[in-house]
């Protein structure tokens, strides 16, 4: 996982700092990017991380170049990366349908 999704998870769970520790919490106007843009986001790099991976097998499988264990890295990182998007996604289906079974 780099860098920049681990910085967004932070951002998403309200971790602020190094090494993980819980930060205030700061008003939604004064944290930058919004959920909706950190969804994309993030969909975008597992898009990007997938085509990778895919590319550095059919280079493998063909002959072009390549060590196997560098297409295997690539594969468990794009899988990994699908795993955590996928994870985000139930989250918040499980949110909203909670949302939806509240009485007001």
């Amino acid at each position: 996982m780099d860098i920049t999704a681990i910085t967004q998870l932070r951002a998403l769970s309200g971790v602020e700092g190094k090494g993980g520790h819980l930060g205030v919490e700061t008003p939604p106007e004064a944290k930058g990017a919004s959920f909706v843009e950190l969804l994309k986001e993030s969909i975008g790099e597992v898009n990007h991380l997938q085509q990778e991976s895919g590319k550095a097998a059919e280079a493998l499988i063909t002959g072009k170049g390549g060590e196997l264990h560098d297409v295997m890295i690539r594969m468990k990182e794009s899988e990994v990366a699908f795993e955590l998007v996928l994870a985000v996604r139930n989250k918040a289906i499980e949110a909203y349908q909670d949302v939806m079974r509240m009485q007001v």
